[in-house]
């Protein structure tokens, strides 16, 4: 019994030593953070907009100082980091995904500045959460000043506009042994989540998620309209709002936790001594609520070159008096092509065209429609907190871009970027960060381009 004893009390003591230097060594080694919350690493501006090398590192250096200075960040890697040969070598999100790894960044947001004109600045901001893999957000942004004041304060706002809560969608793609959605677990969805269905852009009935996998969410359907049944391609869109970044499937593998060390090395002292017992269970996470925001996101377009309509869902029923789109005090638009400015940012959405912008019936959802698109167009559509919510309720002002030209198709799956998987975003389209995707390959000499139209 004495030698048992004294076994057992070596053991322990060697397990404490180790879990002493072991924390001790992690806390010396881990890199020190200058603000607050998680931690966010940016890329170096690719230069598409042939801008000199003194706009590029000004850009760069505003952005990295907005992370810290916008109070809900910390940023880390020193500056932005530089991605080699983003453009011709590799995959340019993986490179930037890997560079994160090393700084010990949760986020990233590759950068690519589009153009400088008549001093107006155009670039693009997209952001991703690194481990596991999610896409959070991209979007194009316009400032106009290179002071460092006013730069870094633009910075901030398009960081809060990055970050706002999104409208949770998906779409119906079985109804074999059940109405099947392309919501799981992996983008940030869950049991009892409800959502208006919407076909041809008008509310059918109403969903809620009965149970629920990593990528898969079965729904039960009710409150439907005379004749409704489900139909692979119908619509879903949140009732409510979800937080920006899809809550982790899994537990981050490459996160130290002080905490979760104490407690695996107090797991193991406690199974020393009880050999027949298991290690008590790990505490739950606190699961995060999400936002009640009014929002407002874009759904979907119909129509082509030069008439298109593009339809935009608001998360509560919208107060529509007084709304008028001759100016810009609600809703307004800039058009872009080729990175330049073909119309300035502010112009009321009634010059586009067509039909002046209509709400349906029951005043949550808007059609903006244009008669004068050209192939390649780029809109980016601004609405402000002049929007309010029969509830009393402004809208969180937020600006949405969307390309003209192009046929609009949800997914159930977001596009695979190997060697990296990014989740499903819940039906959203995940747009292809910049430099990714295969490379074109030479045409036979007596062939000709196919006209993809």
């Amino acid at each position: 019994m004495a030698v048992k004893a004294q076994s057992h009390s070596a053991i322990l003591s060697r397990l404490a030593a180790f879990a002493l230097i072991f924390t001790c060594a992690v806390v010396a080694a881990a890199p020190q953070a200058r603000g607050s919350g998680p931690t966010l690493a940016i890329t170096e501006f690719t230069n598409d907009g042939s801008a000199p090398a003194s706009t590029v590192s000004t850009l760069g250096n505003a952005l990295y100082a907005a992370i810290d200075q916008s109070g809900k960040y910390t940023a880390v890697g020193g500056g932005p980091l530089h991605i080699q040969n983003p453009l011709r070598e590799g995959d340019s999100l993986v490179n930037a995904l890997e560079a994160a790894r090393r700084v010990h960044a949760e986020e990233i947001i590759t950068t690519d500045l589009i153009s400088v004109t008549g001093g107006t600045i155009t670039y693009r901001l997209s952001a991703y959460r690194v481990d596991p893999v999610a896409f959070i957000r991209s979007q194009i942004f316009t400032q106009s000043s290179l002071a460092g004041p006013a730069l870094t304060a633009g910075f901030v706002t398009n960081l809060s506009t990055l970050h706002a809560p999104r409208t949770a969608a998906g779409t119906i793609y079985s109804v074999d042994g059940g109405v099947k959605a392309d919501m799981g677990a992996a983008a940030g969805f869950s049991l009892g989540d409800q959502f208006n269905v919407v076909r041809s852009s008008q509310k059918v009935a109403e969903a809620k998620i009965t149970s629920i996998d990593l990528n898969t969410a079965t729904l039960d359907i009710y409150n439907a309209s005379a004749g409704y049944k489900p139909q692979i391609g119908d619509q879903l869109v949140g009732i409510g709002t979800q937080p920006a970044v899809p809550p982790a499937p899994r537990s981050n593998p490459n996160t130290f936790s002080i905490i979760g060390i104490l407690f695996a090395t107090g797991a193991a002292l406690l199974a020393v001594h009880h050999p027949s017992a298991g290690a008590p269970p790990a505490p739950s996470p606190t699961p995060t609520s999400s936002s009640s925001a009014f929002t407002v996101s874009f759904n979907s377009k119909s129509g082509s070159t030069p008439s298109e309509s593009f339809i935009f869902f608001f998360s509560q029923t919208v107060n529509t008096t007084g709304i008028v789109f001759t100016n810009n005090t609600y809703v307004s638009y800039e058009k872009m092509n080729g990175g330049s400015v073909i119309t300035p940012a502010g112009t009321p959405v009634t010059n586009l065209g067509g039909a002046p912008p209509s709400f349906s019936s029951g005043n949550t959802q808007l059609t903006i429609n244009s008669s004068t698109l050209n192939p390649g167009d780029v809109l980016i559509f601004s609405f402000t907190s002049a929007i309010t919510s029969v509830g009393g309720a402004s809208l969180s002002a937020n600006t949405l871009t969307v390309a003209a030209a192009f046929a609009h198709h949800p997914i159930p799956h977001a596009r695979v970027i190997n060697p990296v998987p990014i989740p499903a975003q819940g039906g959203v389209l995940v747009p292809a960060p910049h430099g990714v995707g295969p490379k074109p390959q030479p045409l036979p000499p007596d062939s000709k381009p196919k006209n993809p139209h």
